[in-house]
């Protein structure tokens, strides 16, 4: 056979393989694309913390403008969302990638790994939460699907980058509506990380089934030009056709950034960005490269756009037409661009560019599938509707937050904004819409309308968590929480291959209802040096079963490293002597000084030891010190002369640590006995200086709640401390007033040596000594403060990372994990801190305004129903004409100036127990602040009360006999009341009458219709009652001639008293056995 004749027959393949892709794409728009009827949409979710970190990711199924409630929250895997679900509609399933940030975390939210999860849609059951999970240093995500519906094929791409080298790879997978195939199609490898994934036409010299290329825009791990990897299923090795082989490469614009396939898929375009080097103002500007998969060649020349494109900056509006959007960044300008492809080798043209402004909060586009050239455009909160592609010609509106989502559904626009779906008539850009509380919306992806309900999912995705991580340094001591939410009543169990998992320890195995298991790694049996991991499968009876991966993080087997920044001082050369020692065991610290300031963090170090001097100098931040004791890390600072104290102070009060100028000299502390922590070894030195500390709370702190690890060592008759140290978040910080003591270690004082070596030791091992129960990165001693194992009024969970459900860790919240809600955090404790009706992690701004009042905690937590009781309340912002309430009671209380704090008088409750909200308003404001079950009452108070004879019976004149009782009351504290209510109920004995007459002063007496003796006495001035008991009336009684009664057992008694403040008391009376008429 000829070339001639080859190259015809590839020809004539080629464009009826092109007409038949092309057929194929116009009739899926029409049946798909261009329906009247809109149906359901499936939706992303990621629940925000205050700084806009994601916590978790969910799906929903909803449709706006249906009546029917959005579907249950399924929550995927992970923290975040690794790329938008692929939908395979054959299939019936979607994939969704979710896993950790590209930012590492202490602790990391969700799931360690990258991860797929396949879901059935509509109904979101789950069919595998793991369908594809990355490997040790690899970082996964579901890049693209396709589909064959001829052929019965659905087709999922996994694209991956390696971490430490930045090389990556393809995977792809036959997917079933059962899961993944066991198998795996093809792999190959790339040349870097991939800026964008397709599927693309079939290769037309393949017979048979008629298999899509996968297109992949890499940018080179070793710095080289971006390019673009055609892989051939059938060959191992991609087609590489790197950019500068196109005509008009520009080695300025040379950052890959997206990549987007034609409908009929024989184009792929591919966009870079760069710096113009020939203009001074060095603009940013993009090219957009066409490339021909059937003829393997690259258009004539590309287009040049203004700005720099985005992950999603192209779509394909036809085979022959494209746009592509751009932003400006650091500005508010962005630009939209409309390309044209010409006649014959014309190339691609730009047909018309739009300058846009408002895009600082956002800028997103999306085109009508149909082939059509209407847009939608979302600069930030501004939404505009583009007929035919012209701007202007459409409605437009603002919203109250920026978009986030936009996608076409037939003939409707749906848009996400905040916690939000729309459905919108493009008309009018007004539709109805549905709020989800699980978070904001990150995508929306349209489902086909099958006319078929959805399935309701057979597993409760929180039946157990996806991944509890134990750390391998505090194997032995540490044990985390898994929590079991199994329904009431229903049993669960928990099973595991002990084989596979030797060093595993948990207990309970089973349960019944809610429950908690706990967790922890036996050292004994770990691996040495080596990460290990298992599965923990739970059976929960009627709902299936969930998997929750188990990881033991290795232990680091890198020497650890202290580093020291002190100039100006220091025994000569920074204790050269006193840093040998700390070499060798225990603390066994390599050591590195630094000269200049850091930038940064500080996570190579294990501790940190900084003078007054450096502090005062600017050679760190304090949000980085705080960042790096708080996730674990040690500091030391070492206090100098009197004229930095001031400094110092701004660096140790967020530790909650005060600094005077006063002058601490001798000190004097607990016996040496009773020392503890880094106390143990205080040498009897002197070790003053120039400045004092004193604890200073960085917040409102419940009174008389102690500080956990906290140690100090006072100076001579109650002055400032010569020493302070403190555990803080996951770390420790300790504070010498002086150098005195590593000056006497550098001079050979064997005391001064041994106690700077435990204090080394002890800020090294703050982060394997931390209890986090639960894993949120609060310690348990933040959490339960008083040390009591349950969770009372105004703490948050300990067993628990999210303790009020808004999806939001409770250490993402109290990001500086100091215990206390600062301005700008939200309350762990309040799942809507600035109540304004949506959840934390649906909010997109969910701190409360500056002025909010807030409300840390109530000393008791807890009184009686009946109220009365005196309460100090901590907070912040608490003005002296705000109104307390206690659940739908208002309090009386006295704020104190200053607004940290108040005493209130209880309220009675308006049930009879139970927790109720704390509430403060601002009159003539919107703000209040709440604390969510921030009382708790309990059981109502009962006055006690017994029937003592008073005398003898006694005959009277007509045959009857009489006789006379006590009613005495007593109260077990101490109250006083205003009024006192007894019923004394007939004992039903034939013959036998309460008498009223001769009660006592001031009490009324009368027999009811059913015989029971009603006693009321109303005092002028309230009457103490306490444990001694106090003569409350005396009654008589009497039994009719001729009643033939040996004896008269009187039944349990009862009524009710009126404290002084108002709230109601309970009487309770004691059955009195026998009467003996």
């Amino acid at each position: 056979m000829t070339a001639e004749n080859t190259g015809g027959r590839r020809a004539r393949r080629t464009a009826a393989l092109r007409a038949g892709l092309l057929a194929a794409a116009a009739l899926a728009a029409v049946a798909g694309g261009g329906r009247v009827s809109a149906g359901r949409a499936l939706v992303e979710t990621a629940s925000l913390s205050a700084l806009g970190q994601s916590a978790a990711v969910y799906l929903h199924t909803v449709d706006p403008g249906a009546e029917e409630a959005p579907s249950a929250p399924l929550r995927l895997p992970g923290a975040v969302s690794t790329a938008p679900p692929r939908l395979l509609p054959g299939a019936g399933v979607c994939l969704a990638g979710s896993g950790p940030d590209t930012v590492p975390r202490h602790p990391e939210p969700g799931f360690p790994d990258t991860a797929g999860s396949l879901v059935r849609v509509p109904g979101l059951t789950p069919v595998d939460l793991l369908a594809f999970r990355s490997e040790a240093g690899w970082r996964e995500v579901p890049a693209a699907a396709h589909e064959l519906p001829g052929y019965g094929l659905h087709l999922a791409v996994v694209a991956g980058v390696f971490g430490e080298t930045g090389r990556g790879r393809l995977r792809l997978h036959t997917v079933t509506p059962a899961g993944l195939a066991p198998y795996m199609e093809e792999e190959w490898a790339l040349p870097g990380r991939p800026a964008g994934v397709v599927f693309t036409a079939p290769d037309p010299d393949v017979t048979g089934t008629p298999m899509p290329l996968v297109a992949a825009f890499c940018a080179p791990a070793d710095g080289g030009p971006p390019v673009l990897s055609l892989c051939v299923p059938g060959s191992a090795q991609p087609q590489r056709h790197p950019l500068p082989e196109a005509p008009g490469w520009d080695s300025a614009c040379g950052l890959a950034r997206a990549l987007a396939v034609s409908p009929g898929g024989g184009l792929v375009a591919a966009v870079v960005s760069g710096a113009a080097l020939d203009d001074p103002s060095g603009e940013p500007f993009s090219l957009v490269f066409f490339f021909d998969t059937f003829a393997r060649a690259w258009a004539p020349a590309p287009v040049r756009l203004r700005g720099e494109a985005g992950p999603d900056a192209l779509h394909f509006l036809r085979g022959d037409a494209c746009r592509a959007g751009t932003t400006v960044p650091g500005t508010d300008f962005a630009y939209l661009a409309r390309m044209d492809a010409g006649a014959g080798d014309e190339g691609w043209t730009k047909t018309g560019e739009a300058a846009l402004t408002g895009a600082a909060e956002g800028f997103l586009f999306a085109s009508v599938p149909d082939g059509g050239d209407t847009a939608a455009v979302a600069l930030g909160r501004r939404l505009e509707i583009w007929p035919e592609g012209v701007r202007g010609a459409g409605p437009s509106r603002v919203f109250a937050a920026p978009v986030r989502a936009l996608s076409w559904d037939g003939d409707t626009l749906l848009a996400g904004e905040a916690s939000r779906v729309y459905r919108l008539d493009p008309a009018t850009a007004e539709g109805p819409s549905v709020t989800l509380q699980s978070g904001q919306v990150t995508a929306i992806v349209p489902l086909p309308d099958t006319g078929e309900p959805g399935d309701t999912p057979a597993v409760s995705p929180a039946a157990a968590p996806h991944a509890v991580e134990l750390r391998g340094a505090a194997a032995g001591r540490e044990l985390r929480a898994l929590n079991i939410a199994a329904p009431p009543g229903a049993a669960w169990t928990v099973d595991y291959n002990a084989a596979a998992m030797p060093w595993l320890v948990l207990h309970p195995r089973a349960g019944t209802g809610p429950g908690t298991v706990y967790l922890g790694a036996d050292p004994a049996r770990l691996p040495a040096g080596a990460a290990t991991e298992g599965l923990l499968r739970t059976r929960v009876a009627g709902a299936g079963a969930a998997d929750t991966l188990v990881r033991v993080r290795a232990a680091e087997t890198r020497v650890a490293r202290m580093l020291w920044v002190c100039p100006g001082g220091g025994a000569a050369d920074g204790w050269p002597a006193l840093r040998a020692r700390l070499s060798g065991p225990p603390a066994h610290l390599s050591h590195t000084s630094a000269s200049a300031p850091l930038s940064g963090g500080l996570g190579a170090w294990r501790v940190v030891a900084a003078n007054a001097r450096a502090l005062a100098s600017g050679y760190f931040a304090r949000q980085q010190l705080q960042e790096h004791v708080s996730g674990g890390g040690g500091l030391l600072v070492i206090g100098g002369e009197a004229d930095t104290a001031r400094a110092l102070a701004l660096w140790l009060a967020p530790f909650g640590i005060a600094v005077g100028a006063e002058s601490a000299a001798a000190a004097e502390g607990p016996a040496a006995g009773t020392r503890g922590g880094p106390l143990r070894f205080w040498p009897d030195l002197p070790a003053g200086g120039a400045v004092g500390f004193s604890m200073l709370e960085p917040g409102p702190r419940p009174p008389g709640r102690p500080l956990a690890d906290f140690h100090q060592m006072r100076g001579a008759e109650g002055g400032p401390a010569v020493f302070m140290a403190r555990a803080f978040g996951h770390g420790r910080v300790a504070a010498l007033s002086s150098p005195a003591l590593l000056d006497a270690a550098e001079r050979g004082d064997a005391a001064a040596a041994r106690f700077v070596e435990q204090l080394a030791v002890w800020l090294a091992r703050g982060a394997a000594e931390t209890a986090d129960m639960d894993g949120d990165g609060l310690a348990d001693d933040l959490e339960d403060v008083n040390g009591n194992g349950a969770r009372d009024p105004g703490e948050t969970d300990w067993l628990r990372d999210d303790a009020d459900g808004d999806g939001v860790p409770d250490g993402m919240e109290d990001w500086n994990r100091n215990g206390v809600v600062d301005p700008g955090e939200t309350d762990p404790r309040n799942s809507d801190s600035d109540g304004d009706g949506v959840g934390d992690g649906a909010d997109p701004d969910p701190a409360p305004v500056y002025g909010t009042p807030y409300i840390a905690a109530v000393e008791p937590p807890s009184g009686p129903a009946e109220g009365g009781n005196i309460v100090a309340v901590t907070g912040r912002g608490l003005p002296r004409d705000a109104v307390l309430w206690f659940g739908a009671r208002r309090a009386e209380w006295s704020p104190v100036p200053g607004g940290e704090g108040a005493l209130a008088r209880v309220p009675e409750s308006a049930a009879e127990d139970g927790s109720v909200d704390l509430r403060v308003e601002v009159p003539g404001t919107d703000l209040r602040g709440v604390l969510p079950g921030g009382y708790r009452y309990t059981e109502r108070s009962a006055v006690s009360g017994r029937l003592a004879p008073e005398a003898f019976p006694e005959d009277t004149p007509d045959g009857a006999r009489e006789g006379r009782l006590r009613v005495m009351l007593s109260f077990d504290g101490r109250a006083r009341v205003k009024a006192v209510l007894v019923a004394l109920p007939a004992p039903g004995v034939p013959g036998f009458t309460w008498l009223p007459g001769g009660a006592g002063d001031g009490v009324r007496a009368e027999v009811n219709d059913e015989g029971a003796l009603v006693l009321l006495a109303a005092f002028p001035t309230a009457r103490p009652l306490t444990r001694e008991e106090t003569a409350f009336a005396t009654v008589t009684w009497r039994l009719a001639p001729g009643a033939k009664v040996s004896a008269v057992a009187l039944p349990a008694w009862g009524g009710a008293a009126t404290a002084d403040h108002g709230g109601r008391l309970e009487v309770r009376g004691a059955a009195a056995l026998r009467v003996t008429p």
